[in-house]
């Protein structure tokens, strides 16, 4: 029994990918495809099923522009470099789609709360963590920050360490799915859902919480059949939402962006308000510079670097800023013509979950796409695996339920 049990654990072990490190979170891909091809070999290797492999590799369609747009990147070394980090967009979906290694729904759910589970876990060590560093959290000129150093904090755990807004996302799609997927004890849901919103309240990473904030008013008025219901519940849910703001640490980052007297950051005068402001006018400078393929993933960093020195800070020279934006930096890596490729993969994963009348599914990508307008979610490995990982397993329980032809066939 054991033997039997053990042999199903690469299946399951990115159900934890919050409690894992980046290099724990490699091992556990390479697992789940050792795992993957051992058991399509085994079972599946007479029957293969075109459909299944074709809509993996629609999956892992961003992959392949990254090859591509080598041709046209100077940098090879770093281009070289984010084409491996990005071979996850591809393992994950041949791995879960294509040699469809999960052979009943109940696993799939089983994955969830396994994962649920562990983003509990990951929560209870960041607050135990952040308790014992409450001095130095509390001991700061203002709540400014106090909040900085909070969220500083979050990203400076031993091992498990994220920045606030990946800690968010971890989170944020566990409490998603946590609606949809209760335990069989409600206190135990109370439970993780109150921690949960607790986590993300006191990560206070704006761009999650907008978006969970339209995920929550969506699902009202999915689940609520009378429109003046909905309503009357979503301005309510807003309300609440704003009144929690003035009680946790979300209502010094809304006070930074109220308060800021600089839109370009200046000298020391500098948040991350006016820093966006800045790096999103370099993002959309880069990009009117070469709009048709861009300038390879290799090289766009360079380009920002290049540009933010107009800048008179030494903001930009101490830490390293992306696009903050994931459809910017498609558009700066590999223009026009490719970003609209990786669009049509958007709007295919959406169409599978809208025909597939999965919810879930649908709201889980609303989320994420709302993100992708304030951070580079897909460049950052942990944020990568976690949209990677999940999109594919929800469309894998769309493709157990309804006929493949008629869904992939977009």
């Amino acid at each position: 029994m054991k033997i039997k049990i053990l042999r199903f654990v690469p299946l399951y072990v990115l159900a934890f990918l919050p409690l894992f490190s980046l290099a724990m979170t490699s091992m556990a891909i390479g697992l789940l495809l050792i795992y993957a091809i051992w058991h399509f070999i085994k079972t599946d290797a007479r029957k293969l099923n075109l459909i299944r492999f074709r809509t993996s590799l629609v999956y892992a369609l961003p992959f392949f522009l990254y090859i591509i747009a080598l041709l046209w990147t100077q940098d090879m070394k770093k281009g070289l470099e984010i084409v491996g980090r990005m071979a996850s967009i591809l393992i994950i979906p041949i791995s879960i789609i294509g040699l469809k290694p999960f052979k009943k729904v109940e696993s799939i759910y089983l994955f969830f709360k396994l994962y649920i589970i562990s983003s509990f876990v990951y929560v209870l060590v960041t607050m135990l963590f952040l308790f014992l560093n409450m001095d130095l959290i509390l001991n700061q000129p203002n709540s400014y920050f106090s909040v900085l150093t909070l969220r500083n904090s979050i990203d400076n755990i031993p091992l498990i360490g994220e920045h606030a807004i990946y800690f968010s996302l971890f989170v944020g799609v566990a409490l998603l799915i946590l609606y949809y997927h209760r335990f069989k004890n409600k206190y135990l849901n109370v439970l993780f859902g109150l921690t949960f919103l607790s986590a993300i309240a006191i990560a206070s990473s704006r761009g999650v919480i907008a978006g969970l904030v339209i995920v929550s008013i969506i699902i009202v008025f999915q689940e609520v059949k009378s429109h003046k219901k909905a309503i009357f519940i979503a301005i309510g849910l807003i309300l609440g939402i704003l009144a929690i703001s003035f009680l946790t640490p979300i209502k010094s980052r809304i006070d930074e962006i109220l308060n800021t007297k600089n839109i370009y950051p200046v000298g020391l005068q500098y948040n991350s308000f006016n820093l966006r402001v800045a790096i999103y006018d370099c993002s959309l400078k880069i990009i009117n510079r070469s709009p048709l393929i861009g300038y390879g993933p290799g090289d766009v960093q360079n380009e920002l670097n290049e540009c933010y020195k107009k800048f008179d800070t030494e903001a930009f020279t101490k830490i390293t800023y992306n696009s903050h934006n994931q459809y910017f930096d498609y558009l700066a890596s590999f223009g026009v013509l490719g970003t609209l490729i990786i669009l049509f993969a958007f709007y295919y994963y959406y169409k599978i979950a809208v025909k597939g009348k999965n919810r879930l599914y649908l709201n889980f990508l609303i989320l994420f796409y709302i993100v992708f307008l304030t951070e580079n979610v897909l460049y950052r490995n942990s944020g990568m695996v976690l949209f990677v990982t999940f999109n594919c397993l929800f469309a894998n329980l769309i493709l157990f339920e309804e006929n493949l032809k008629n869904l992939t066939n977009i």
